[in-house]
């Protein structure tokens, strides 16, 4: 016959102390969800301000571009035969560069 094991129960003290443990969890729980909310929250205005200076630098640059090429426009409206020359040098330089790594 198979014989029954008889359970002991821990007593009040232990009992009380799983309960407290237990409390505490769902305490640590709801405060861990509080820094993650927040953490969210800094983090997306950290996205959001990130977002903004790109926005802005690259604002600047395409002014900056707009200004180089401006600039070299009416450098060669003013001297046309030097842009010519500079071109011409440039491509033999080129060309003569391709021709070697062959």
């Amino acid at each position: 016959m198979a014989q029954k094991r008889k359970r002991r129960r821990n007593g009040n003290g232990a009992e009380a102390t799983l309960a407290s443990l237990q409390e505490d969890l769902v305490a640590l729980q709801a405060d861990m969800s509080k820094v993650i909310s927040g953490l969210g929250g800094a983090a997306s205005e950290g996205v959001t301000h990130a977002v903004r200076a790109a926005e802005d630098v690259a604002g600047q640059v395409e002014t900056l571009g707009q200004e180089g090429v401006d600039t070299m426009r009416s450098t060669i409206r003013s001297t046309p035969l030097v842009a010519c020359a500079i071109s011409a040098g440039a491509g033999a330089l080129i060309g003569a560069l391709l021709a070697a790594r062959q």
